[in-house]
């Protein structure tokens, strides 16, 4: 990978998913999200949220800062 690729939180989230084992549809039912808003995250046309960030800290215990450092990082890098 390009140290100076841009990554978008919902590339990690593929990735995290795929190490557990998750189907994406399940875990955005689970999460409380429409499978369609939660598959416009992974494939990088929205953006992680304050509240999608919670609720990925309740089901995957990955910090919410975490996530909104991603997606702030993504945004200032992309300017």
């Amino acid at each position: 990978m390009n140290t100076n690729e841009i990554l978008h939180p919902g590339e990690i989230l593929v990735y995290e998913l795929d190490a557990r084992g998750e189907d994406p549809i399940a875990f955005a039912v689970r999460i409380g999200m429409f499978p369609s808003d939660f598959l416009d995250l992974l494939n990088r046309k929205e953006s992680v949220t304050a509240d999608i960030a919670q609720r990925l800290e309740k089901e995957l215990n990955i910090s919410v800062q975490f996530w909104l450092d991603l997606q702030a990082d993504y945004d200032l890098r992309k300017v």
